[in-house]
């Protein structure tokens, strides 16, 4: 009986290992074919095929420079929603992309979804569509850390930055963050559970509640595709999310135009990160958004809509 015993319990520890990998993973479409149906533009870079659109104005007499919305950790380009129109309406060209590993954009393998494989995503988009001259940056949490970085890389290609709730100074990091990112172990719980934490922590991003089922139902489609959750992990482990204080500095001490805004029930980045970062950048322009969450600008968009439009228009 005790072979019988033995075998009863690695077919335990076979199911619990196994099981998960099997029965819970959804990631059952390959990028080729998400982007067979994408809206948009698709563009062959050098890391693979990028999703974007890059829109004109339909009403201008004279089309104003050109916006780049870099999106965030985990969200596809359809967080930039409300601010393309309000963009568009204002006169400017807007360009928003999928950064690589969401949305419709590719999922490199083999590479580390870093700083460094953002800022050439983002530097290979302007050239192919030939966009040379400055380009007006906004970015949405990590993606205020990327923008902050090809400012601080490329100043002659950045006119301004208007950066919401970005990351890259330090905090707390949570605890399902921590655990994914150690060695093996993390592999093992993103693959396996990855879906449903990211889906179940999603109502984090905004105060508001009633906007979650649509939000829910936009960021959804991207967690079918092959190797989403790989790619979040990367970032989670290769990204500078708590450590780009400094580079912060520099591109300030540059006088590059920056300003910044923070919802003050942000749950993701917290507040109090955003008045760290206000005081160690004083001369910063700062807005706090009362009774809005991380998404502030999808949420709110018209607590930021005038200084938003004001700011790149003076500059």
């Amino acid at each position: 009986m005790n072979w019988m015993r033995r075998l009863l319990i690695l077919e335990v520890v076979l199911i619990l290992l196994v099981g998960p990998l099997v029965i819970c993973d959804p990631e059952n479409q390959s990028a080729q074919q998400a982007q067979s149906s994408a809206p948009g533009r698709l563009m062959r870079l050098s890391d693979g095929v990028t999703h974007f659109e890059f829109s004109e104005p339909r009403d201008a007499a004279e089309a104003r420079p050109v916006v780049v919305l870099v999106p965030g950790l985990a969200t596809p380009y359809f967080i930039w929603d409300r601010t393309r129109a309000d963009l568009l309406a204002a006169g400017f060209r807007v360009l928003r992309y999928d950064i690589y590993g969401r949305g419709y954009s590719d999922r490199p393998q083999g590479v580390a979804h870093d700083v460094d494989l953002y800022d050439r995503q983002l530097l290979e988009l302007l050239n192919g569509l030939r966009i040379r001259e400055p380009v007006h940056v906004v970015g949405l949490s990590m993606g205020g850390v990327i923008s902050i970085h090809f400012a601080d890389r490329h100043p002659e290609r950045t006119r301004s930055l208007s950066l919401i709730a970005p990351a890259g100074f330090p905090l707390e990091i949570p605890l399902i963050a921590r655990f994914a990112r150690l060695p093996l172990v993390g592999d093992y719980f993103i693959h396996a559970f990855g879906h449903s934490q990211f889906m179940n922590r999603l109502d984090r991003n905004m105060y508001d509640q009633s906007l979650l089922e649509q939000y829910r139902t936009a960021f959804l489609p991207q967690m079918y595709v092959t190797g989403t959750k790989a790619a979040l992990l990367s970032s989670l482990r290769n990204m500078p999310l708590g450590t780009s204080r400094p580079v912060y500095e520099r591109v300030a001490a540059k006088r590059l135009p920056l300003q910044i805004f923070w919802g003050e029930q942000d749950q993701v980045i917290p507040y109090a990160v955003g008045q760290a970062m206000h005081a160690a950048l004083p001369d910063v322009p700062f807005t706090t958004v009362p009774a809005a969450g991380h998404i502030l600008h999808w949420e709110k968009p018209e607590a930021i809509r005038a200084k938003l439009l004001n700011f790149l228009k003076d500059h």
